[in-house]
């Protein structure tokens, strides 16, 4: 049809449907008109002054408004499109046609044999690096703001689009520092000046360099500056470095097949570099073929100056573009494959099946150990994450609170597959406004003629420091051992600290093991004790850590510490061990014949109080002295046992509290579970004889 039908009988003018039945109802008949509409070109013939056309929308200048009722019927016209195969209409005018509208907007299906790949993220500040890799991993892991620099380390994680499975790599901004075109007062970070940018362009470079793919992100608003054509000429230019780089001659025989059997014969991208193209929806015909609006066309000469072909347009905030994200990967993933040795289509692959002994199996099915690193700001925690790896993994400084998004690594030990996580020094609330930091940041910002006023500077750090530690709490929830790092000396520009454990420490180890985490303490920093601290304080380190731990909470009774000097490389390689050793004790089940065995011993030691929970009758007691039956373990991660007594319906303190910790302490002894955190559930199993006390 080429006109759009009249609004529904008897509605008023812009008014809304009140029911989404309504609605489909309504919906259900635009269409059935619109298709009666060449039948019937007299009442097509009928249109109001504010109806539109289903070629397009007018021009901007000749635009006139539209009513909700017509545009729903417009919305309805669209839909028809897909019927006509991109088809001229009856009565159509080849100035009213218009260029087809599906064609690489979604993914087609093939049957190619593809291989996973790594993509990187690279970008200037505030361009939506970080929102469009929590569209790709569908999780909201890096913190999205509209503070420029806001990412500062490399972060990865696992995407999928449609059956193309790539890990996905988002960098901080990139600033150029090198060429001295930004002075140290305009960089993303004054607190903490140029080396920060430095420390930033060392994780773009080594993204750079291990990707597969590069994307680079400009901002379609904005149009392409000079500072995308000169990160374009440094990304190419360190390519050349690239671990992982594709034969050429295989892309060009993986993009003539993807045109032979599929169609697609647009290029996005060569030598692994795409240019993508965010914010795109304001440009009229990015995303609608049917546009008369040629933005897009003007932004397409503009990026001709960057010479990595033809953008590809996105809208991470709004979710457009994903299906051109996957056809522009899909000859890299299918290079990659070929280069491996693997048949370019699935259907020429035998499948074998493989017999896989017992032990493989067990082996295959080992879990991974999700370890997260956490504590206050400034005790060390990227820097020992750095020595564990081997490597400049994450950005680290003596200022405090360079870290801000929760950094996972994919890490191997000794055939154990752990994934680290490093995260942002949680502080105090009432230290979020009044920290080094903002400090530092107030005062390069007014001192240094910057354009953020006092209070701007404060709101801004505040509010990422507050998302920066609901990330770190967020890793603490979803990890299975933590590893809370203190500082073993008191430093004298730390707020926080008064000593190898605050009070704040406290409180978060008191998280940990409320969640039922595994607990590891690490004290750090002890390369800084003077030759007097050596000989009264440093060789009763752990002890005196243990003494007071276990006097503010009894339940981390046990738990192993580890004093290291993260700065000095002594004493890091007892972590990752102990952590393994706390995560197979975490998990482990005890038989119910030795875990009754443990409690006969137990009651015949120290018996339950006998009249807990009994029920009088004639003033005699009707159900027996207290007596714990049998127990179970019921789960694991954490330990978590039930014990029956001989109670109809008992109340959580049938057992006195002390007598749980008693049953506990003495569980933990006999089995080795020291330092575990352990539940104990009760449930009331009698006999017949007092089944209806």
């Amino acid at each position: 049809a080429s006109r759009c039908p009249a609004p529904v009988k008897g509605q008023r003018p812009g008014a809304r449907l009140a029911h989404p039945m309504a609605a489909a109802a309504t919906l259900m008949m635009l269409r059935r008109r619109a298709l009666l509409a060449p039948l019937a070109p007299a009442r097509s013939a009928r249109l109001g002054p504010n109806q539109l056309p289903t070629c397009g929308p007018a021009p901007l200048a000749a635009r006139p408004s539209v009513r909700p009722a017509d545009r729903c019927a417009a919305w309805a016209m669209r839909g028809l499109s897909s019927i006509a195969d991109s088809e001229p209409s009856e009565g159509s005018t080849p100035e009213q046609g218009t260029r087809p509208r599906v064609s690489k907007r979604r993914m087609k299906k093939h049957g190619f044999e593809l291989a996973p790949i790594s993509v990187a993220l690279v970008g200037r500040p505030n361009v939506g690096k970080s929102t469009f890799f929590n569209r790709l991993v569908r999780k909201k892991e890096a913190i999205v703001s509209s503070v420029p620099g806001t990412t500062r380390d490399r972060k990865e994680g696992k995407a999928q689009l449609g059956e193309i499975e790539f890990t996905l790599t988002d960098t901080g901004g990139f600033e150029d520092l090198i060429r001295g075109s930004k002075s140290p007062t305009e960089l993303l970070a004054p607190e903490h000046g140029s080396d920060l940018v430095r420390a930033m362009h060392f994780q773009v470079r080594q993204a750079v360099e291990k990707a597969d793919v590069v994307m680079l992100i400009v901002d379609a608003k904005e149009g392409i500056s000079t500072a995308d054509i000169e990160l374009a000429r440094w990304v190419r230019r360190h390519r050349n470095n690239a671990v992982s780089s594709l034969n050429s001659d295989l892309l060009e025989q993986a993009q003539a097949q993807i045109a032979e059997h599929t169609g697609l014969e647009e290029e996005f991208g060569k030598d692994g570099l795409i240019l993508v193209a965010n914010k795109a929806e304001g440009k009229g015909d990015a995303f609608d073929g049917d546009s008369d609006d040629h933005l897009w066309s003007l932004f397409m000469q503009e990026c001709y100056s960057i010479g990595w072909g033809n953008p590809v347009p996105i809208s991470a905030e709004h979710n457009h573009g994903l299906g051109d994200i996957h056809n522009a990967l899909l000859p890299f993933a299918i290079a990659k494959a070929s280069e491996f040795g693997a048949s370019t289509f699935k259907d020429t692959m035998p499948k074998l099946r493989v017999p896989v002994d017992e032990e493989d199996k067990t082996a295959l099915i080992s879990p991974v150990i999700t370890m997260a690193i956490i504590g206050r700001p400034n005790v060390g925690k990227s820097t020992m994450l750095n020595k564990i790896v081997g490597e400049e993994r994450c950005i680290a400084g003596p200022v405090p609170g360079l870290t801000r998004d929760a950094v996972h690594i994919e890490w191997e030990y000794e055939g154990r597959n752990l994934r680290l996580v490093d995260t942002a020094g949680i502080r105090r609330r009432t230290k979020l406004f009044g920290g080094t930091s903002s400090a530092m940041a107030r005062a390069a910002s007014v001192g240094k003629g910057t354009n953020l006023s006092p209070i701007a500077v404060r709101k801004n750090d505040a509010k990422l420091e507050d998302l920066s530690i609901v990330n770190s709490l967020r890793a603490l929830d979803r990890s299975q051992v933590v590893a809370v790092v203190i500082d073993a000396i008191a430093q004298d520009g730390d707020l926080d600290a008064s000593g190898p454990l605050t009070r704040h420490d406290l409180s978060i180890i008191s998280r940990v093991l409320d969640e039922g985490r595994g607990l590891v303490i690490v004290a750090n920093k002890c390369d800084l004790a003077d030759d007097d601290w050596e000989t009264f304080y440093k060789s009763n380190l752990e002890e005196y850590i243990r003494y007071h731990l276990e006097e503010s909470i009894p339940m981390a009774k046990g738990v192993p510490i580890v004093t290291t000097s993260a700065l000095t490389n002594a004493g890091v390689s007892e972590v990752v061990p102990t952590v393994i050793d706390v995560f197979d004790r975490w998990r482990s089940r005890i038989p119910t014949a030795k875990l009754n065995a443990w409690l006969a011993e137990a009651q015949t030691l120290h018996p339950p109080p006998a009249s807990r929970g009994a029920v009088y009758r004639k003033g005699r007691t009707a159900s027996g002295p207290l007596r714990i039956k049998y127990a179970t373990q019921a789960s694991t991660r954490p330990p978590t046992f039930v014990l029956f007594v001989n109670r109809t319906n008992p109340k959580p303190d049938v057992i006195p509290e002390d007598y749980q910790r008693y049953l506990l302490n003495s569980l933990r002894e006999k089995f080795g579970l020291a330092g575990l955190p352990l539940r104990i559930s009760i449930r009331g199993n009698v006999g017949k004889k007092h089944r209806n006390a």
